[in-house]
Parts: C-alpha cells; sequence; structure tokens
C-alpha cells in the first residue's frame, strides 16, 4: 500500500508539471487529435492501440490506456531523495576506500551527476586548481563520523524537473553535516546538478546558479 502511495504521488507531481507531456497529450485529445502514437511515443508501451473510432468512446478508451501507461512510468522513476541517498552512501564509501571517485570510478560517478557538472569537475582537475574541500560534501576536511553513519535525504522542492534536495550525514554531534542539492531529470534519471551548504539559503539553489 505504501509504493502505491508513492506512486500516485509521484503521478499526481508529475501531472502538476509545467512542461509535463500528458498535459499536452490530453488538450490535443481534447482538440479531436488522433492520440495513438503520441501515446505510445510517450509512455513507452508498445502494445498496439485498437481505434474504434465512434463518439466520444475512442476518447474514453485513449484517456484510459495515456493514464494507466503515464502511471507505470512515474512509477518507475525513482525520487530524487533515493537517488541521492544511494549516491552519497557510495560516495562516502569510495573515499574510505582511499578512491578518488572522479579519477578512480569515473562511470559511477556519471550515472548519479550531471554532465555539466562533471565537465566541470574534471576540467578543475586538468588544470590542477586548488579546491577549497571536497565539492560533494562542501567541506574542508571529512569526518571519519561520516563515514560510519547514515545518510538520510528528504526533497524540499520538486517540479516536472528539478528539484532541491536536504542531504543530512549522520554524524556524533558536531560532525553532522548538511548540502542541498539541486538534481535535474536528466532521461528518466534524477542528477545533482548543483551542491551547496545547507547553511545558506536552500530557496537560493537553482539550476541557474554556477555549477562549481
Amino acid at each position: 500500500m505504501a509504493a502505491a502511495g508513492r506512486a500516485s504521488v509521484g503521478v499526481m507531481a508529475w501531472l502538476e508539471g509545467e512542461d509535463n507531456p500528458a498535459l499536452y497529450g490530453l488538450r490535443t485529445l481534447a482538440a479531436g487529435h488522433d492520440l495513438s502514437s503520441w501515446i505510445v511515443a510517450q509512455s513507452g508501451c508498445q502494445e498496439p492501440i485498437m481505434l474504434i473510432r465512434k463518439g466520444n468512446f475512442l476518447k474514453l478508451i485513449l484517456v484510459g490506456v495515456l493514464l494507466v501507461c503515464l502511471s507505470a512510468r512515474a512509477a518507475a522513476l525513482r525520487a530524487p531523495e533515493t537517488v541521492a541517498a544511494e549516491f552519497y552512501g557510495w560516495y562516502l564509501q569510495t573515499l574510505d576506500a582511499d578512491q578518488d571517485p572522479l579519477s578512480d570510478r569515473y562511470d559511477r560517478l556519471n550515472a548519479y551527476v550531471a554532465k555539466p557538472l562533471v565537465d566541470q569537475l574534471v576540467k578543475r582537475l586538468q588544470e590542477q586548481k586548488a579546491a577549497a574541500g571536497d565539492y560533494f560534501l562542501q567541506s574542508p576536511r571529512i569526518h571519519g563520523a561520516w563515514l560510519r553513519g547514515r545518510v538520510q535525504a528528504v526533497t524540499l522542492r520538486r517540479q516536472a524537473r528539478s528539484a532541491d534536495v536536504l542531504v543530512t550525514l549522520d554524524g556524533d554531534g558536531d560532525a553532522k553535516h548538511e548540502v542541498v542539492l539541486t538534481m535535474v531529470l536528466d532521461n528518466g534519471t534524477w542528477k545533482i546538478r548543483h551542491v551547496n551548504r545547507a547553511a545558506l539559503d536552500a530557496a537560493e539553489s537553482s539550476i541557474s546558479r554556477a555549477a562549481i
């Protein structure tokens, strides 16, 4: 039941998005256009659609197929906070193994981080620019408590293709550390575009800000 509830919330959030293709589809349907090809392209459902071109019956069939396919698509999409928590768990384990996530685990890093940010981090590494600290941790040093503690993530704000996520590294006492991620939807996967210290105003987090 909990999974079904999360799926329903995901569907509603997606349907309410500013650039949601479902709204375009329903508007097209209301205008009386043929949506069969559009549904297949947008939803990924490959089953053939039988068209009964009489009255409003066709419209009802197409709306039903559209909503079922979009519900399945939304349910399959992992939430941004899930991706963020998984990334930081992996990132800290990689550092604990004395590996550099950018140079030693580049392919895995790309699965979580948007390409423009990866490119900028690589450029900074190649130019050997001195860094003030770890970019993803936004800290000049890594506390051992972070490596042993829990990673918690919660979505602060979510739109159709962007989200702000608060990540907490639950260390001991003063070692507790928080960062705010701006994440973007990239080919059906939420990826990190920008990282900020949570001490800064979370409302300022935006994909329009500089990545580094």
